[in-house]
């Protein structure tokens, strides 16, 4: 929605109803670049609202309080991506690596960025520990994104997600054998579960991306990653991978982590889940899940 065009404006209705804000209002609360009005609003024919100095109601013509792209269009976003609409805001979730083209500025209220699962460790006699979690950001930092082109990546398994000044780093693979599970990525990363001994014969349980470490020593499941509801509905992100075990599979964290298998018994392991940033599960050296990297506005 955006301010009329033509005729007569409301400052309530018109102004206030587009851009909101609390009252008493007044009408330097809505210069451009401030906590209301993006920096680089334009309305109609291309004129921009004033940042500073003498300020009027037909500033406002055609102005829109955000940059609404339409959904699938190429000349805003390339790559594998969904458009979504939560609460009134436009939700941009990138699944592959990309680019975001803005024909204007945008504030985000909300950043989700999640960097890409490790591996599960490389197996000895069927074993091996589980792979960390992908380190998971979700922030309300706003960004402040004016018209131009954005790269943004989308890290593999392994590889760190990054949208202009924010980056998730991926998480560590799994070792072999016995060996405790990877650690998660950076911002918030936790460890690995350690490997069970001799006896035991599993691999440690990759940590989760930012709920907790791995477990090892009687339980070698994956660590729990961390819920988001950026999108609506949360969802878990940056679980950790389950550790292999010789006689029993171990399940992967919450958030994507892939299933530990267990050699004796021909359970196979799985990679972590795609868009999580899951650790891949033990037992071999599964794949992590691939990040994601979520922009709401």
């Amino acid at each position: 929605m955006a301010v009329k065009s033509s005729g007569t404006l409301s400052f309530d209705t018109d102004i206030v109803g587009e851009f909101k804000g609390t009252k008493p209002h007044s009408l330097s609360e809505y210069y451009a670049g401030g906590t209301l009005v993006p920096a680089g609003t334009t309305g109609v024919g291309g004129h921009a609202i004033p940042a500073s100095g003498v300020i009027k109601f037909s500033d406002f013509y055609g102005a829109a309080a955000k940059v609404v792209a339409p959904p699938n269009d190429p000349a805003f976003y390339t790559g594998t991506y969904t458009v979504t609409s939560v609460g009134g805001d436009q939700v941009l979730s990138f699944l592959s690596s990309g680019t975001l083209t803005l024909k204007g500025t945008i504030k985000t209220k909300r950043v989700l960025v999640v960097g890409g699962g490790g591996s599960g460790g490389p197996p000895i006699a069927g074993r091996s520990s589980g792979g960390g979690g992908g380190g998971v950001l979700d922030t309300n930092t706003a960004l402040t994104l004016a018209a131009g082109s954005y790269a943004v990546t989308v890290g593999g398994s392994g590889g760190a997600s990054v949208i202009d000044s924010l980056r998730a780093e991926a998480g560590a693979s799994g070792g072999a054998g016995d060996a405790p599970g990877g650690a998660s990525g950076a911002p918030t990363a936790h460890a690995g579960g350690a490997g069970g001994n001799s006896g035991a014969q599993a691999g440690g349980g990759g940590g989760g991306g930012a709920g907790a470490n791995g477990n090892g020593i009687g339980s070698w499941t994956g660590g729990n990653g961390i819920t988001s509801d950026i999108r609506g509905p949360a969802e878990w992100f940056g679980g950790g991978g389950g550790g292999g075990c010789q006689v029993s599979y171990q399940a992967g964290g919450q958030g994507g982590g892939g299933t530990g298998g267990a050699a004796q018994t021909g359970r196979r392991g799985s990679p972590g889940a795609a868009n999580t940033g899951g650790g891949g599960g033990g037992e071999n050296t599964y794949p992590g899940g691939s990040g994601i990297v979520v922009i709401r506005w």
